[in-house]
């Protein structure tokens, strides 16, 4: 079995090669040469071949930012058979990332690591971190069938600790961050030999073969003429022609369609992207034509004609990193489309015409991108008979109905008033009816069996003034991402509430990215879940709604100053509501651990410790986002003194099954 002193520069030398060889060999899609056949062409194995190891990974990377990895591992191999393996995988099989285009390749940086020295941790509990040097050792974990591995480099690139190092590996299992001290969860040590070197250095890039060429000009016209006519037909009525017999067929990773009016307007559009696994071209195309028809709906026979369709085809991903930083080499001269990956949602720009950068600024555009460190830039091959072409699949905000009908009824709480009614009595009952001022309280929002007498006991003990404004998760992929009910009312199965459209303008105004949108709204609980128990306690209180989706430290930060401003503004401060549960689906002790965790830095009233305490150990708090801004806001207005908890528990409370639980907290903030 390798040891660390055991490879000599030319072994080292001619195992990265090999890795080089067998990257360009997967990429390209021709075969690699078996032990079996012989080495590859002018390459001696003979060095080599006597070596074995645990196992090996092969790193690709671009500017420092991961392209590609995976291994070969498991038994003791040869280092040559584990070597060619990772390096086949990591190019094409990394289910992560994309496919590494052939144009990427002269950009990269190869990274051979070969595994030896595998060795189980015999310690139990927090000892098992005793033994364990980050930098030295890489990490094994498993649990059943959760598992995870930690090459020994990555605690290095990070600067991780033990304990960090513990955490991470035990997320990436989808494992607690706290599970590795679980008995049941087995833990093994091993040590890495790198080999490090830019992939140009180990393969004459010079030999590459061009790019493959997408579908030319003539194929892409009569494509287009075929959606136009699927399209007006599904308009008027009819049947429309699955299939263009003889058209261009394949697969690709992206399509879009934009129907634009006889006056040059954007009417509608659709696109679909699948970056990882491509796309049937036809199937594709066709499903964006319904998507269009369903749209526009019926149209006069004539109205599609005059219109002009524009198709636009990917294909031939490549990385460039994040758009904080990208590296957009290969770009320049070329036909391909900028591409923006942004929170679930694609954003374009194809203008051959411009530099890379200024395609980048299109695309980022095109999405409404501010968070750059979040979003990560690709380039693609486009086919399009326009000359130029961008769009975006981020949902756009709609206005929505004057009422929001309720949602969750019958499910998180009951759908009738009367039972309604008789369930507020019985959460309300016996608690106390003297109540105060406060700042801002924390409720969970789980249906009322699990968390609704913790959310009464929290309320209950305070003065609810005339406007309320509850900020939660949200939960579903409707929408845009930080949203404000537009609703003059919220409509419950025992009475409405009010809203306050006014702030709720003032609010979309005064914060940039916050909008008003009834689709976020229009089936999230975090809300409405509130909403019986304010309406028990406070009936004539007005209730502004936001949900937040995803956002950074720095922009949750912003917000709450920008919060600040408005609330100053005001004849009184609002009560302000965090929605949120706390940890979800681990056992029920660690659970415990982690929540106590989590409402400890809340407790501090520190809006950074929180974010980074529930972001370092992994703690599925779904109002994390709510509950930093709120802290914020109450932390620039001067009124965040102390922090009161309320009352904790889990679901294991309610159902006696400790395995897999979520825990709920009721807590309130106090100010001047």
């Amino acid at each position: 079995m390798l040891s660390e002193d055991q490879l000599s520069d030319d072994q080292r030398q001619t195992l990265h090669r090999l890795a080089c060889r067998a990257v360009v060999d997967a990429v390209l899609s021709r075969p690699t040469s078996s032990l079996e056949n012989g080495a590859p062409e002018n390459l001696d194995l003979a060095g080599v071949e006597p070596l074995s190891v645990w196992g090996a990974f092969v790193t690709l990377k671009r500017q420092g930012h991961l392209r590609g990895c995976c291994g070969h591992l498991g038994k003791t191999m040869s280092a040559v058979e584990a070597v060619r393996t990772a390096a086949a995988r990591t190019a094409v099989e990394d289910m992560r990332l994309p496919r590494v285009s052939s144009g990427e390749l002269e950009f990269l940086d190869l990274d051979v690591t070969l595994l030896f020295g595998l060795q189980p941790v015999l310690a139990e509990g927090e000892a098992r971190a005793e033994g364990i040097e980050p930098g030295r050792h890489g990490l094994r974990l498993q649990r059943g069938q959760a598992a995870g591995l930690f090459l020994p480099q990555v605690a290095r690139e990070h600067n991780w600790d033990v304990q960090t190092l513990l955490r991470e590996l035990c997320a990436k299992a989808g494992l607690p961050t706290n599970a590795w001290k679980e008995p049941d969860v087995q833990l093994w040590t091993f040590e890495g030999l790198e080999i490090p070197a830019a992939l140009a250095e180990g393969y004459a890039l010079s030999e590459l073969p061009p790019p493959p060429g997408g579908f030319n000009a003539q194929q892409m016209q009569a494509l287009t003429e075929h959606c136009q006519r699927n399209l007006a037909a599904l308009a008027a009525g009819a049947v429309a022609l699955y299939y263009l017999p003889g058209g261009p067929e394949g697969m690709v990773n992206g399509a879009s369609l934009t129907l634009f009016g006889p006056e040059g307007n954007e009417i509608v559009a659709a696109a679909q992207f699948e970056l990882v696994r491509a796309l049937p071209l036809q199937t594709t195309v066709f499903q964006l034509v319904e998507r269009l028809a369903a749209s526009i709906g019926r149209q006069p026979a004539g109205v599609v004609e005059r219109c002009r369709l524009q198709l636009v085809v990917f294909g031939d991903p490549a990385m460039h990193g994040p758009a904080s930083s990208p590296d957009l080499r290969g770009i320049d001269g070329s036909r391909r489309a900028v591409i923006v990956s942004h929170r679930g949602h694609m954003s374009w720009a194809y203008e051959p015409q411009l530099p890379p950068d200024e395609r980048l600024e299109a695309a980022l555009a095109a999405g409404g991108i501010y968070e750059l460190q979040a979003a990560n830039v690709f380039s693609l091959a486009a086919a399009t008979t326009a000359d130029s072409a961008g769009g975006s699949t981020a949902p756009r905000a709609i206005a929505g109905k004057q009422a929001r009908p309720a949602a969750v009824a019958g499910t998180f709480y009951p759908g009738t008033a009367a039972e309604l009614e008789r369930d507020l009595d019985q959460l309300f009952a016996g608690l106390p009816t003297e109540r105060r001022p406060c700042s801002a309280v924390m409720l969970p929002h789980a249906g009322y069996r699990f968390s609704g007498r913790i959310a009464a006991q929290t309320l209950a003990q305070v003065e609810i003034p005339e406007t309320v404004i509850v900020i939660g998760p949200k939960h579903t992929p409707l929408g845009v991402d930080w949203a404000v009910a537009p609703h003059d009312v919220w409509q419950l199965p025992n009475r409405s509430m009010r809203s306050d459209v006014e702030l709720a303008r003032r609010l979309a105004a005064a914060i940039p990215n916050l909008q008003l949108d009834a689709a976020a709204h229009q089936q999230e609980h975090a809300i409405e879940v509130e909403l019986p128990l304010l309406a028990r306690l406070a009936p004539q209180a007005r209730v502004v709604g936001i949900v937040m989706g995803t956002a950074s430290l720095e922009a949750c930060l912003e917000f709450g100053r920008m919060l600040a401003d408005v609330i100053r503004g005001l004849p009184k401060p609002p009560l302000l509501v965090i929605s949120s549960d706390m940890n979800h689906f681990a056992p029920d002790h660690q659970t415990r651990e982690l929540d106590a965790l989590a409402l400890a830095a809340f407790d501090r009233l520190d809006p950074s410790e929180l974010f980074n305490t529930v972001r370092q150990h992994h703690i599925s708090m779904c109002g994390v986002l709510p509950a930093v801004v709120v802290i914020e806001t109450l932390r620039r207005l001067g009124r965040a003194q102390v922090s009161h908890q309320i009352s904790y528990a889990t679901s294991a409370d309610a159902t006696g099954d400790t395995s897999r639980v979520v825990g709920y907290a009721g807590a309130i903030i106090e100010g001047l």
